[in-house]
């Protein structure tokens, strides 16, 4: 079964509850799903730790429930630009490097309310209700979803229909069928120049990252870099302007 669906065509798996199946089984899949070519993908979907998945007889990467944690909490105003970056920076101490840099990094999923609908404070035991339209702050913070997930490390993910703003409550809700040709067409073309952008700059795609502190609770700021680029990334999840000084002297990639 593992091998005869990548001879129709597929590129690799992505197991669902997988942390429920022993890791024996996984071992033995990994070996059959390599065996026709070593670039098929195994993702698992793991929610919390999961390094003892990603050490080379497992899985490839995991859907990255934790960056959608902190990526979610410093852009709704929960969480501090330290706090996050923190948060992320222990993942990636945790996780093989080859493992970091091809996680699924997920903001929106089948298995979690819509994140416009999350941004307006919607939560996972909201599985009754059929929401209606975000509000205008929540469409606001939305604009820095793409941002982040197009200038981290990992393999930005968009649940159909986030690019363009559904909303949507705890599953079913927020499986509704997709609105062909509506929706927030804004949003839809600052999805498309991000990745655009990402897709111009392999420093973006493939390069490390240096977190950089700025004093400033509402400011992230890293650099992405690798031999061809050197790439300065801050945002502001504050509804104000915000300044703050980076000393561009005492960053050199080339000597980290």
């Amino acid at each position: 079964v593992t091998q005869y669906w990548i001879t129709k065509g597929n590129n690799g798996w992505r197991l669902d509850v997988a942390n429920e199946v022993s890791d024996e089984t996984w071992q033995h899949f990994r070996k059959s799903v390599k065996a026709l070519d070593k670039d098929n993908v195994i993702i698992g979907e793991i929610w919390t730790d999961a390094v003892e998945y990603l050490m080379g007889d497992m899985y490839d990467s995991v859907m990255n429930y934790r960056f959608r944690g902190s990526v979610l909490g410093y852009v709704g105003g929960s969480k501090t630009a330290d706090l996050t970056m923190n948060e992320l920076e222990k993942m990636r101490e945790q996780y093989p490097e080859e493992a970091f840099q091809a996680m699924m990094n997920l903001v929106g999923s089948h298995d979690k309310p819509r994140v416009l609908s999350a941004l307006d404070g919607v939560d996972d035991g909201d599985q009754s209700r059929h929401v209606g339209e975000a509000s205008e702050s929540a469409r606001s913070k939305m604009n820095l979803i793409p941002f982040f997930q197009m200038t981290y490390p990992g393999t930005p993910t968009i649940y159909y229909g986030d690019e363009l703003g559904m909303v949507g409550a705890a599953d079913p809700d927020n499986r509704r069928g997709m609105i062909w040709g509506k929706g927030d067409k804004e949003l839809v073309e600052r999805y498309a120049t991000l990745a655009a952008v990402r897709n111009a700059y392999s420093a973006l795609r493939t390069g490390d990252i240096n977190p950089i502190s700025t004093g400033n609770d509402a400011v992230i700021a890293y650099e992405r870099f690798n031999k061809d680029n050197e790439i300065l990334v801050l945002m502001n999840n504050s509804s104000k302007s915000q300044k703050v000084t980076i000393d561009l002297k005492n960053i050199d990639a080339k000597e980290l």
